[in-house]
């Protein structure tokens, strides 16, 4: 039998391709159900800006959210208190990243 060395270049990987199985793909977990609203888990925050279209503090935040970590198409950008719940990672993203905009509440 052939010995195969363990290690290899970085330029030898590739990405993923997406799953083309029909009927073989993993769904996202379902949202949170409260008796008055509907909630999604937030994995991270990735980036915020500021959009002088947006009502109130005007602060939008890239979120991206749990059981959706494939692509940057399933990000979206949301206002603070669509992240109330996550206000742990808020406050770790300014922590990391002093300088991006930041609401006041």
């Amino acid at each position: 039998m052939k010995r195969v060395h363990n290690v290899f270049h970085a330029s030898l990987l590739e990405p993923t391709l997406p799953n083309d199985i029909p009927l073989c793909t993993e769904s996202p977990p379902p949202p949170v159900d409260y008796s008055d609203h509907v909630e999604f888990e937030v994995a991270a925050i990735l980036d915020s800006h500021v959009d002088r279209w947006q009502k109130g503090s005007g602060i939008l935040y890239l979120v991206q959210w749990a059981g959706f970590e494939g692509t940057a198409e399933e990000f979206s950008w949301e206002p603070p208190e669509n992240v109330s719940n996550a206000s742990t990672l808020v406050h770790n993203f300014h922590r990391l990243h002093p300088g991006k905009p930041h609401s006041e509440a």
